[in-house]
């Protein structure tokens, strides 16, 4: 479903942890899938970088497995900078999915899990026999293939949202953000309020957050693609109104600012080559 050939972020997740690895995918329903591993006692001190989620607009699904005991974690994307628990001595392999795409077989919908970090108290036989097969499995890419061939058992109506909310995520996407929600209800011939209803129902909270958070993950991809450009010469590329509109911005989504959020994304690609 992501069509605007930018990837999806969530940089301090490899901060504070072991053996983190991710692959991005080509694929309509997931972004990538990570890995990773925590220590025996987990360093909280530093708490600006330490498994802080920022808003991306999609579900995450972690595999957990910590002294032999199986868990399954939903991530839905939080509406700001949050931090995530996470267990000590236990390893982690998930995917992040793309924006309006949910795993079929969990109880769940997309917006009772927006902005929550939600366990899946028991969950079905398929599910606890391929968590064994993946945490079985030592190679990171036979985890992946694990997992896409088990999701591509199912049709795609079992996971994707409705015609419509697919149409404004797209929408969306395809102008980084800076579509405004009275042209996306005219082009699917909805009200206004109508497709406000109709999305913030499904997803959870409203197009024009939405829009907010595709345009800073947009602005995401160009800071880490700026070669530490300064980030005030970014701005007149990104839609942002001004400086101070987008120092806003990365303070809510991110808790930092533009210039310490720069730094951590310089230091970050230099730390995954």
């Amino acid at each position: 479903m992501n069509n605007i050939n930018i990837k999806l972020r969530q940089p301090f997740f490899s901060f504070g942890v072991e053996n983190y690895t991710e692959q991005y995918v080509c694929s309509p329903f997931v972004e990538l899938f990570y890995k990773f591993s925590t220590q025996k006692t987990i360093d909280r001190s530093n708490r600006d970088y330490f498994m802080v989620c920022i808003p991306d607009g999609c579900v995450d699904v972690l595999f957990i497995r910590q002294n032999d005991r199986y868990r399954i974690e939903l991530i839905g994307t939080p509406v700001c900078h949050k931090h995530l628990i996470v267990y000590p001595e236990a390893e982690y392999f998930g995917m992040r999915l793309q924006p309006g795409i949910s795993l079929p077989d969990f109880d769940v919908s997309i917006s009772e899990i927006t902005d929550t970090e939600t366990f899946v108290p028991q969950f079905s036989s398929t599910y606890y026999c391929l968590t064994e097969k993946i945490f079985a499995s030592e190679s990171f890419e036979e985890r992946m293939n694990l997992f896409m061939t088990h999701f591509n058992k199912y049709p795609s109506s079992a996971f994707m949202v409705n015609d419509a909310v697919q149409q404004i995520i797209r929408m969306i996407q395809e102008s980084h953000g800076s579509m405004d929600i009275s042209e996306i209800a005219e082009s699917i011939c909805y009200s206004e309020r109508h497709t406000n209803r109709i999305f913030s129902g499904i997803m959870g909270y409203s197009p024009k957050l939405f829009s907010r958070i595709v345009r800073f993950q947009y602005a995401v991809e160009n800071i880490m693609k700026s070669n530490d450009e300064p980030v005030s010469d970014l701005i007149s590329s990104l839609s942002y109104s001004d400086q101070s509109h987008f120092q806003r911005e990365c303070k809510e989504f991110t808790g930092l600012t533009p210039k310490q959020f720069s730094h951590f994304c310089s230091e970050y690609i230099k730390k995954r080559g």
